[in-house]
């Protein structure tokens, strides 16, 4: 074995167990953090690797955690789904003699717990919040609670804002830990409301269902979880149903049939394999939503044909868009065009990253090299 397949190895053994899932090649920030961290302390990158599996250096995991996962966020992020928040909120919470009890998962630096209180607060409705993120680094910034932004209007307060910091009576309203979406059983459920935004696109296809599976399990009957207009485009499982407002999922009434998600050498209760379906809704025709919205609603809606329309055309005016080639691939494979759609995937993997809308370009593309990847096996 070469010292570099040792290193990924090693990486593998490090990093599974506290993110839940191995990508199909780390990001090379992970190798440069190991190669700075080496080099600092006089040994070689296999020498640190194993220190760390042995115990001996919590700084290292947090540190390479910190470079591997997706930290891409920001306040009121997807606003139309924050509009739909706040007229179902009301609602949901005159059912309950209690705080509603919402949980943030892969909450990053925590705008998204902190635009969840605010929009609360706007409609009267008494929550408390627990906000988890993979990223110890992430969390610590969460708690602090901090916020700048070179860009006016980019936090909240005026729109000339470029500063924000969490007043207490939000800070009192939400807990911060270091937690992975893949271990639910460590939470305190069920929940009214479950954010799990802009993450699982990144997972391998074949993993979504079943995590969001297991999620649903915290999910009260009533309640609401809620994905990005781009996790949307994903197979769900048929515990949960879709909803007329783009990303908003709610029990279906099915019980879930998912086996636990399992970390790596980890012991489980086998169940039958989850069975996974759309179930069609109509999908409102909005002339006003940006492009890769309305296709990620058509897709979720089992429109694909309608999501193709949309996506060619925003392609012909911006053959570079990387969006809009990976969320084809999906549209396309939806209608089990698997070869087709695995060129889409390839089209998505080539475009400049940096020209990605609202996600992470560079985990953008490397969840769609891995996707045209396993279509070509």
């Amino acid at each position: 074995m070469t010292e570099t397949a040792l290193v990924a190895r090693l990486i593998d053994r490090l990093l599974v167990p506290r993110i839940g899932h191995p990508p199909g090649n780390w990001p090379r920030r992970v190798y440069e953090v190991i190669e700075r961290m080496a080099e600092a302390a006089g040994i070689d990158p296999v020498q640190l690797l194993n220190r760390a599996l042995a115990g001996e250096s919590t700084r290292l995991g947090d540190a390479l955690v910190d470079a591997a996962t997706v930290g891409h966020t920001s306040f009121f992020r997807h606003a139309e789904q924050f509009a739909e928040l706040r007229t179902r909120l009301p609602a949901l919470a005159k059912k309950r003699r209690r705080p509603l009890k919402i949980w943030c998962a892969a909450c990053s630096t925590g705008e998204e717990a902190y635009s969840v209180a605010l929009a609360a607060e706007q409609v009267s409705v008494d929550i408390q919040i627990l906000a988890t993120d993979v990223n110890p680094v992430a969390i610590e910034i969460a708690r602090v609670g901090n916020y700048h932004s070179s860009r006016p209007g980019r936090v909240p307060g005026t729109p000339t804002s470029r500063s924000w910091s969490a007043p207490p009576r939000l800070k009192a309203r939400i807990s911060f830990a270091v937690a992975s979406i893949v271990e639910p059983d460590a939470l305190l459920g069920p929940f009214d409301v479950i954010f799990c935004r802009n993450v699982l696109i990144y997972f391998d296809r074949d993993d979504v269902a079943e995590i969001l599976a297991a999620l649903s399990e915290l999910l009260r009957p009533d309640g609401m979880l809620i994905v990005s207009p781009a996790d949307a485009v994903l197979p769900i499982p048929t515990c949960l149903a879709r909803s007329n407002a783009a990303g908003f999922l709610k029990p279906s009434g099915e019980a879930p049939m998912s086996a636990r998600w399992a970390l790596p050498n980890r012991p489980t209760t086998v169940r039958p394999p989850v069975s996974v379906g759309a179930i069609p809704v109509v999908a409102p025709q909005n002339l006003g939503e940006p492009p890769l919205v309305r296709a990620a609603r058509l897709i979720g809606a089992g429109d694909p044909n309608g999501a193709e329309l949309v996506l060619t055309d925003l392609l012909n005016r911006d053959p570079g868009h990387i969006s809009g080639w990976f969320l084809l691939g999906e549209a396309l494979l939806q209608r089990d065009e698997r070869a087709q759609a695995r060129a889409a995937f390839l089209r998505a993997s080539r475009c400049d990253p940096g020209r990605a809308e609202d996600v992470d370009g560079q985990a953008l593309r490397r969840a769609a090299l891995s996707r045209a990847t396993a279509l070509g096996a």
